[in-house]
């Protein structure tokens, strides 16, 4: 016979099974449908699920799905003739190729975003034509549109328009970057855009006054009917004392809450905010016995059986961790019986130790100041700027005039706390980075942690808990910061291929001293890789500082994103070109020549220029800076774009080295054999975009590279290429093996 606890074991391992072939089918499928569209030919039959403008230029970004296989497509389409809406069925020749993202530790995984989304294909649009128009019969859509129209009107001109859009609508596409790294460094981005945490405080704010009003209504016409008898009433005083206050204020909560999720379009997290708030309701109204934890695992359930790709959204796990952690420390409060302002430092608390290793693993930092920042900022946007903002949007149809004011308040109060949050994220101090080793001392320090609070309610008074534990939270976060800054110092020289798609960027380390060649390229849309790949890069491995930047030559893949790493991280001298230099807003004493003089003393690093003496005539690619970084016995060459003319021209000297970065990507117009047999390299790294247009790199210098028995390895397959020279040796590492290596990105065979 089961006991309880046997029972409840049997129920979790069914569970967990359940799950894990659930996740296996999914998987299986989404990759099914990847290879079924990657071998489709070019027509394609396509229902519209989203559409948006692009940011720049004339055309449009559209979620489709097609005939050839389940899932999404996101496609772009360049100067579009047809105007799109959702519904709209088109025939389509389109461009496609398999889902991918740039693979670098620290950075965003876009690959992880679009399974998440079940996105299955990106590409273009080459041509198209409408099928069939979806007519807009239904009345919501427009209103809609209407009404965020006259938001976006009604906040135009702000200094904090970005962040009310946000607030208001979640659309956060123009929040400014300064801003958005404010909230973000300072572990507060969650209050930037309609999340479950705003959809609760607008239940919560509006079954509060609505219980308020009906609880005061009964005495009020009470004494009206008293004073004067013949008055009309819209409701009998006996029928109103009929009804129970709380569930008309939980139902009219709910209903805000509702239409306020309605304006963002119902995004994910707004979702499950209702549905968690639903069960709620229900499980009180008809008395079951459903505690919030039941509510929340069944909320988790429902999500990943209906939709089981939103299991690698972030926003799923921050979500349901975030209410876990709020639980937990509901739970601890009442056990102790801790009240008022400690229970809510206990809260945060738990919400700090809990998302701390949630955090790590998909940002790869954390700040240690949230618990304080978010203590502050979410009574402040939840009780004060919130309202203001959705006020204003109500009284817009009465008072424009009041709207405006209320709408000034808000706006006030957000430049107060932008401020706020932008002199927090200056002190670099309490941003702590964290890979995937200091994950593990974060995990050992959390279930420490735990493991105090759990023996401290027998072992101390409730009155000082918040201490106690503050107090080992904090060695606790010593202890991970030990671990992550004796990281940062490499007494191994260390090189790391950043993976830039079509385009190079080279770290070099030792010691404290980082070299970076070249930064990779930056676009009209204004995606760069220093905001993208360097700087979460530089974050995560602890790098505040940039002994020498080489920018190689005049070409955007090679040098685009100079002036976005500029502002974000501090640089001590340049090497590059003459024609680089002189588009450089640089005070000369940090401006070195690489074709005139030595290269600049970077502490640690041994760093040799090669003499290409380019003509005047010679174009950009033949201009490139030749940087050779010894270390002992062996050595890395970086030639950047020279042609075989150059590589002829320097053929003649001493350029053997253990490690080559391919020059110009792999072309065919580099990488000579007499070169090859030169430089005598034992690996050689392509940095080259996934099927880039220009096929790159080449056969014929792959050809080339194995007739002379090189290893080769490739940025758009093998992501961050890592070299460590350890013991007179060198150890190769890609991306798969310096994170947790999860199927989508590893384990699957390259597409």
């Amino acid at each position: 016979m089961f006991t309880a606890r046997r029972l409840w074991l049997a129920r979790l391992l069914l569970a967990v099974f359940s799950a894990v072939v659930l996740m296996a089918f999914h998987g299986h499928q989404y990759i099914s449908n990847i290879v079924k569209v990657d071998q489709a030919d070019e027509d394609h039959s396509l229902t519209i699920q989203a559409v948006k403008e692009l940011p720049w230029g004339d055309g449009l970004e559209v979620v489709a799905s097609t005939n050839h296989a389940q899932g999404n497509l996101k496609l772009r389409w360049y100067k579009a003739l047809i105007p799109l809406k959702p519904g709209d069925v088109i025939d389509a020749v389109i461009k496609t190729k398999p889902p991918h993202g740039l693979r670098n530790i620290g950075g965003f995984s876009y690959q992880r975003y679009l399974l998440a989304h079940n996105i299955v294909a990106t590409g273009t649009i080459k041509s198209a034509a409408l099928k069939k128009h979806q007519s807009t019969s239904w009345y919501w859509p427009k209103l809609r549109k209407s009404i965020r129209d006259q938001v976006k009107t009604l906040v135009a001109g702000n200094s904090q328009a970005g962040v009310l859009t946000a607030l208001i609508l979640g659309e956060r596409k123009t929040i400014s970057p300064t801003t958005r790294d404010a909230f973000q460094v300072t572990g507060t981005a969650h209050l930037m855009a309609i999340s479950g945490l705003h959809v609760g405080m607008v239940f919560f704010a509006v079954a509060t006054v609505v219980k308020a009003m009906l609880v005061q209504l009964v005495p009020i016409m009470t004494s009206a009917k008293r004073l004067m008898p013949n008055i009309w009433l819209p409701l009998k005083i006996t029928t109103l004392k009929r009804l129970h206050p709380q569930t008309i204020a939980h139902l009219v909560g709910f209903l805000a809450a509702f239409g306020y999720g309605a304006l963002s379009d119902f995004a994910l997290p707004t979702i499950r905010a209702l549905i968690f708030l639903a069960g709620w309701i229900i499980a009180g109204q008809w008395r079951w016995r459903l505690s919030a934890w039941r509510i929340l695992m069944l909320a988790a359930t429902l999500f990943v059986t209906v939709s089981p790709n939103v299991v690698y959204s972030a926003s799923f796990w921050l979500s349901f961790f975030a209410v876990f952690a709020v639980l937990t420390g509901v739970a601890i409060s009442r056990g102790f019986g801790v009240v008022g302002l400690r229970r809510l430092l206990i809260i945060q608390l738990c919400i700090f130790v809990v998302m701390l290793p949630l955090q790590s693993a998909l940002f790869g930092q954390q700040s240690m100041l949230a618990p304080v920042v978010n203590l502050i900022a979410i009574p402040w946007v939840g009780l004060s700027i919130l309202p203001a903002a959705l006020l204003a949007v109500v009284a817009l149809p009465v008072d424009e005039s009041l709207a405006n004011g209320l709408l000034w308040v808000a706006n006030i109060q957000l430049d107060w706390l932008v401020r706020l949050l932008q002199e927090i994220s200056r002190l670099n101090w309490q941003l702590l980075p964290i890979d995937g080793y200091s994950v593990v001392v974060v995990l050992i320090s959390t279930a420490l942690l735990l493991i105090w609070v759990w023996i401290a309610r027998w072992l101390i008074h409730s009155r000082t808990l918040v201490v106690y534990t503050y107090s080992v939270a904090l060695i606790s976060v010593a202890v991970c910061w030990s671990a992550v800054y004796w990281r940062q110092y490499r007494p191994d020289f260390t090189l790391d291929v950043l993976d830039v798609g079509q385009g190079l960027s080279v770290v070099a380390r030792k010691h404290t001293s980082t070299m970076i060649y070249d930064v990779g390229p930056a676009y009209p849309s204004g995606f760069n890789m220093a905001d993208a790949v360097i700087t979460p890069y530089f974050r995560q491995q602890g790098i505040p500082h940039i002994e020498l930047l080489v920018l190689s030559h005049d070409d955007n893949d090679h040098i685009g994103s100079s002036k976005q790493l500029a502002s974000a991280v501090s640089i001590g001298n340049y090497l590059a070109p003459k024609e680089v230099i002189n588009k450089l807003a640089v005070p000369p004493k940090q401006l070195h020549d690489c074709h005139h003089g030595d290269a600049p003393v970077a502490s640690g690093l041994t760093i040799r220029l090669l003499p290409t003496k380019p003509q005047d005539n010679a174009n950009d690619n033949d201009r490139s800076c030749v940087v050779y970084v010894a270390e002992g016995l062996s050595g890395v060459l970086l030639p950047g774009d020279i042609s075989k003319t150059v590589e002829r021209g320097i053929s003649t000297g001493d350029i053997a080295a253990d490690i080559l970065v391919a020059p110009h990507h792999g072309s065919d117009t580099s990488s000579s054999s007499t070169f090859i047999q030169a430089v005598n390299p034992d690996y050689v790294i392509y940095s080259a975009g996934y099927r880039n247009r220009w096929r790159l790199p080449a056969k014929k210098v792959q050809q080339r590279y194995q007739t002379a028995g090189v290893t080769e390895l490739n940025t758009s397959t093998d992501g961050l290429i890592r070299f460590v020279f350890v013991h007179d040796h060198w150890r190769v590492q890609t991306y798969c093996d310096l994170v947790w290596p999860v199927w989508y990105e590893c384990d699957r065979k390259e597409l």
